[in-house]
C-alpha cells in the first residue's frame, strides 16, 4: 500500500471513530515524511495531550499561516494552557489535643467460611493444564518454561506450551517440536495445519473469530490484512467487513454456537414430516408403516446435512469430512452436502405425497357415499 492509500485509510478510520488506529497510522506517515500537511491537520483532533495538539497546529500554520479556521483553533488551544501555580510554603499543622482512645471491641471468632485451597498437583504439567483450563496462560507459562528447559523432549509439555503462548509463531514452533518428537500426534498436526492455513489466509481467520463471537480479534485481523493489500475493490470489501463488524459489536448481537444452530435447524424437517405423517394416518401411531418411519430418518439426515451446509467451513465437521480448515476451498463441498440433504428430504416428502394421492379415491368414496 503506497503513501496516499495509507493516508486515505487513516482518514477513513478517523471518520468512522477508530481514533487510535487513525492516530497510529498518521504518526507512522509523519515519521516517514513530516511535510504532509493533511496528516498534521487530521492528527490535531486525534491527539490527547494539549502540547502535542499545539505542536501539530504549529506545523500546519508553518505551511499555511493564513488559514483562519486553524488560527482560531490554535488560539483556543493556547487559551487552555494552565498558568503556573505560585509556590505557597506549607503551614505547620495545629497540634492535636490528646484524646482518650476508644475501648477496643471484644475479639470475636471468625464465623465466615473460607474457600478451599486450590488443588495441588504432584506433576507440574497437570498444574499447567489446570491453569490453561481456567484461562491463566501467563501462570501456565511460568511453569512450562523452566520445565521445558530441563525436559526438552517432553511432547506433552510442548503441546501445552502451544496453548499457553499467544504469539502465532511461538505456537507453530511448539507444535513443530511436538511433531518432531511424535509424528503421529494428530491433534498437534491438525492445529499446526490450521495455524499455517490461517497465516496464509487471514480472512479465514477473521471469519473464524466472527463465528466465535470474537469481534475485536476479527477486526484486528482485517486491519492487519489491509496493510498488505493495495487500495482497490478488495481493500473496500475488507473495509466494509470492518464496518459491519463494528456495527455488530455496538449493537450487542448475541453469539450462537454453530453446534446449537445445527441442532436447531436439523429437527425442523423431521418434525414437519412426523406431524404430516400422523395427520395422514389419523393420529394413529400404530398404523405407521416401516417406510414412513424410514422417512423420518431420511428427513433427519437431510435436515442435518442442510444445517451443516449453512455453517462456516472451518467447523470441526468440515475439517474431518473434507480436510479443509478454511473457507477458501469449500464451495463445491458445501454444494454437495446441500444437494444430498435436499435429495433426502425430497425422497421422504415425495413418498408421503404419493401415498396421500393413492388414498384420495378411498377418502372420496367414504365422504360422498350415498345413503
Amino acid at each position: 500500500m503506497n503513501h496516499d492509500d495509507r493516508l486515505q485509510y487513516a482518514i477513513r478510520c478517523a471518520r468512522t471513530g477508530d481514533r487510535i488506529r487513525a492516530r497510529d497510522l498518521l504518526i507512522e506517515l509523519l515519521e516517514e515524511d513530516a511535510t504532509q500537511v493533511i496528516a498534521w491537520v487530521w492528527l490535531i483532533d486525534l491527539l490527547d495531550d494539549l502540547e502535542d495538539r499545539i505542536y501539530a497546529c504549529e506545523q500546519v500554520l508553518a505551511a499555511d499561516p493564513h488559514n483562519p479556521q486553524l488560527q482560531t483553533k490554535y488560539q483556543k488551544l493556547l487559551a487552555q494552557r494552565v498558568a503556573p501555580v505560585p509556590y505557597v510554603p506549607p503551614q505547620p499543622a495545629p497540634r492535636p489535643t490528646p484524646q482518650t482512645p476508644p475501648r477496643p471491641a471484644p475479639l470475636a471468632l471468625p464465623t465466615t467460611s473460607f474457600d478451599p485451597d486450590p488443588p495441588a498437583f504432584a506433576d507440574p504439567l497437570d498444574a499447567a493444564e489446570h491453569l490453561l483450563t481456567t484461562d491463566q496462560r501467563p501462570a501456565a507459562q511460568k511453569i512450562l518454561i523452566p520445565y521445558l528447559k530441563a525436559n526438552k523432549r517432553n511432547e506433552r509439555a510442548w503441546y501445552l506450551m502451544s496453548e499457553a503462548v499467544e504469539d502465532e509463531s511461538k505456537q507453530i514452533s511448539a507444535l513443530t517440536n511436538v511433531l518432531r518428537l511424535n509424528p503421529h500426534h494428530e491433534k498437534a498436526r491438525q492445529r499446526l495445519k490450521d495455524l499455517q492455513h490461517f497465516r496464509e489466509n487471514p480472512l479465514d481467520l477473521a471469519a473464524l473469530y466472527e463465528e466465535e463471537g470474537k469481534f475485536d480479534e476479527a477486526i484486528n485481523v482485517l486491519h492487519r490484512a489491509t496493510l498488505t493489500i493495495n487500495y482497490g475493490p478488495e481493500f473496500d470489501k475488507i473495509y466494509a467487513n470492518i464496518a459491519r463488524l463494528e456495527k455488530r459489536k455496538v449493537s450487542g448481537v448475541v453469539h450462537i454456537q454453530p453446534n446449537y444452530s445445527i441442532t436447531r435447524l436439523t429437527f425442523g424437517p423431521p418434525l414437519l414430516f412426523f406431524l404430516l405423517m400422523l395427520v395422514h394416518n389419523r393420529m394413529n401411531l400404530f398404523a405407521l408403516t416401516p417406510l414412513l418411519w424410514l422417512g423420518v430418518l431420511f428427513t433427519l439426515g437431510g435436515g442435518f446435512l442442510l444445517a451443516l451446509a449453512n455453517v462456516r467451513s472451518h467447523h470441526p465437521l468440515w475439517s474431518k469430512l473434507f480436510d479443509d480448515p478454511g473457507a477458501s476451498r469449500s464451495p463445491l463441498a458445501r454444494l454437495t452436502v446441500s444437494l444430498a440433504g435436499w435429495l433426502l428430504l425430497f425422497v421422504s416428502f415425495a413418498y408421503l405425497f404419493q401415498i396421500s394421492i393413492e388414498r384420495l379415491p378411498l377418502v372420496a368414496t367414504n365422504t360422498f357415499i350415498q345413503p
